[in-house]
């Protein structure tokens, strides 16, 4: 009986193992099923610089980081930095370009090799030529491979007065330029300089910008104070003249001796009929 049950254990031990086994193979010869496909696209950016590479030309949304405000003393000189920034998430304008003031962003759309220049606003600014540009002041510039088209250039501030700094870009259109059909392919940003000075250049300013109008507004007011008073006599005889009372004439009707005189000055001295003359 003991044997019995150990002989059935065995055997049902036996097929179990084979079965595993069997089961085993059949698996080995069966692939793995597939892992899902995944997908890592190009950034829009890249295929932009690809495009510019192969020269074909096709607008491309941007953002154009550039300076808000700047604060300068006369004399000094600082960089001015401007960048166009074509990455799907562009850059916040701060971490682009470094300035001492705040930064300012604006959305724009863009081709390849862009043209930028910086013109001063008035003669109080001036701006330090860049000796790449073209004989017309623009600077080109390639995109980097992060995405990022740079420029600066060198100001000089030179009045004590608010002046204004422009950059131009092309190729560059605003979408509502885009929108409309109307684009000029120049795109320009300004930035407010703020220039401070002592007291001996804002008087050193005064007399080269304020004084001369000044002179000119009291040279226009002294002649027409000349004017008046050589109008003054002339006027004053005219009145006279036109409401003034008429001499008296002599008793019997005759001219008075003032207006005979007036008309003809030897009269009087000529001699009267008794060969006297007349008193």
């Amino acid at each position: 009986m003991g044997n019995t049950r150990v002989f059935r254990f065995g055997l049902a031990t036996g097929w179990a193992l084979l079965a595993g086994s069997l089961l085993a193979g059949c698996g080995a010869g069966e692939a793995p099923p597939p892992a899902p496909a995944t997908s890592d696209p190009a950034p829009a950016f890249a295929k932009f610089q690809s495009d510019c590479e192969s020269q074909v030309e096709s607008w491309r949304p941007a953002q154009v980081d550039y300076p808000k405000d700047l604060t300068m003393s006369v004399g000094q000189s600082m960089s001015y930095n401007f960048a166009v920034d074509v990455n799907d998430a562009p850059h916040p304008p701060d971490q682009v370009i470094q300035m001492d003031g705040p930064a300012r962003a604006a959305k724009v759309f863009v081709k390849c090799e862009l043209r930028a220049k910086l013109v001063p606003v008035g003669d109080g600014i001036a701006v330090t030529p860049d000796p790449t540009a073209d004989d017309r002041g623009w600077v080109y510039r390639d995109f980097s491979p992060d995405g990022i088209a740079p420029w600066s250039w060198t100001v000089t501030a030179k009045d004590p007065a608010p002046q204004q700094l422009r950059v131009e870009l092309t190729p560059a259109v605003s979408s509502a330029a885009l929108r409309y059909g109307t684009p000029t392919n120049i795109e320009p940003y300004t930035t407010t300089v703020n220039v401070t000075g002592t007291w001996l250049d804002h008087t050193k300013y005064w007399f080269e910008v304020q004084f001369p109008a000044a002179k000119y507004i009291a040279s226009a007011i002294g002649a027409a104070l000349l004017a008046v008073l050589v109008f003054i006599p002339k006027a004053r005889e005219a009145l006279r003249k036109a409401f003034g009372r008429a001499e008296p004439k002599d008793p019997d009707g005759h001219q008075s001796i003032a207006e005979r005189h007036k008309q003809d000055p030897d009269q009087d001295s000529q001699p009267s009929a008794g060969g006297r003359v007349a008193p």
